[in-house]
């Protein structure tokens, strides 16, 4: 406790330094947050100013977790960052979750982030859901592994109900929707606007349309 006491005492100080010379009260907030999460709760946490989690006992951090410090300007300035974590998230390498997202991971649900980079999305997640390396997720995708509802075709409930995983080096375009059961191999890109309803096997392809299908094969892309 004094070794923490005695950490946690030389970093306001150089908090202090640090805002003297930016003189920027958002990134004062974001190391006065940060602090908490490393100090209390012992997570890798860097946390923006309106960022509102919960759940943050249930968040595991073998990396850091950078929340709210990434935005688009014109799609995003003033927008909060909501997380409520009742399930397991999970951090395996370096992940960016950009301002303006919303995360929801239910009860017994579990969430794998592995070093990727998480535009203002929203994430509703009942089941499962695990990003790969390196890949990216743009604005205004909606990630939901349950129907929440029940279709009943000829008596029988329909209804998917298993977890959703994307690949390594991935580029998931702006606007589009992920469902249930979907698989999306590493290194294929999602086109902007399209619906996934399904899980796909080959890598390198080009998905796009509403439901999605392969427009093209082995094709890579650059950030």
């Amino acid at each position: 406790m004094a070794v923490n006491q005695c950490l946690f005492t030389v970093s306001m100080k150089k908090i202090y330094i640090i805002y003297k010379k930016i003189k920027n009260p958002i990134y004062l907030f974001t190391i006065l947050n940060s602090l908490v999460s490393r100090f209390i709760y012992r997570k890798k946490i860097w946390l923006c100013q309106g960022t509102h989690l919960r759940g943050i006992k249930n968040i595991t951090t073998n990396s850091d977790l950078v929340i709210g410090l990434n935005h688009v300007p014109f799609y995003q300035r003033n927008s909060e960052t909501y997380i409520n974590v009742e399930g397991c998230l999970v951090i395996e390498n370096r992940t960016s979750i950009a301002r303006g997202a919303i995360i929801e991971v239910s009860k017994s649900a579990k969430i794998i982030l592995n070093g990727c980079s998480v535009g203002a999305s929203k994430f509703l997640i009942k089941h499962q859901l695990e990003i790969g390396e390196k890949t990216l997720v743009s604005w205004g995708c909606e990630f939901l592994d349950n129907n929440i509802h029940h279709l009943i075709i000829d008596g029988k409930k329909k209804n998917k109900t298993s977890g959703i995983k994307i690949g390594n080096h991935c580029w998931i375009g702006s606007n589009c929707t992920i469902l249930a059961d979907v698989v999306i191999p590493d290194g294929c890109v999602v086109a902007t606007g399209s619906i996934v309803t399904k899980a796909f096997e080959k890598e390198n392809c080009l998905i796009g349309g509403s439901p999605a299908k392969i427009i093209k094969e082995g094709i890579s892309w650059e950030p």
